[in-house]
């Protein structure tokens, strides 16, 4: 009888463990070059596009960027580096525990025009 009561109460802890779902989600990726170097440091901001929740990261020394937790929902997500062109991917839509994978590939920003 105690070992069935002790049964029954595992049962009932793992069920309501893994019955429990993660409701946040991330993106992840990296940020290169036109030659496929890193871009360490470059800033990767996600916005929610209904509530306008902002995060940003930036890019570490392999060019590779986490944003997490995220709420669900759908994003714009822009990069940023000097030198370069700013990149956005517009309605990436998270779902449940889900890790959306969004690599960039930064091109050079145009020499800024000189006035005579």
């Amino acid at each position: 009888m105690l070992r069935s009561g002790r049964v029954a109460i595992l049962l009932l802890l793992s069920t309501g463990i893994l019955g429990a779902q993660n409701v946040f989600s991330s993106i992840v990726g990296s940020v290169t070059d036109p030659g496929n170097a890193a871009l360490l440091g470059a800033k990767i901001t996600a916005t929610e596009i209904n509530t306008g929740l902002t995060r940003t990261t930036v890019a570490d020394s392999r060019g590779e960027y986490l944003i997490a937790p995220l709420p669900l929902g759908t994003y714009d997500v822009t990069v940023q580096a000097t030198g370069f062109k700013q990149e956005m991917r517009h309605g990436i839509v998270l779902q449940v525990d889900q890790k959306a994978r969004e690599d960039f590939r930064s091109n050079w920003a145009p020499p800024p025009k000189r006035w005579k």
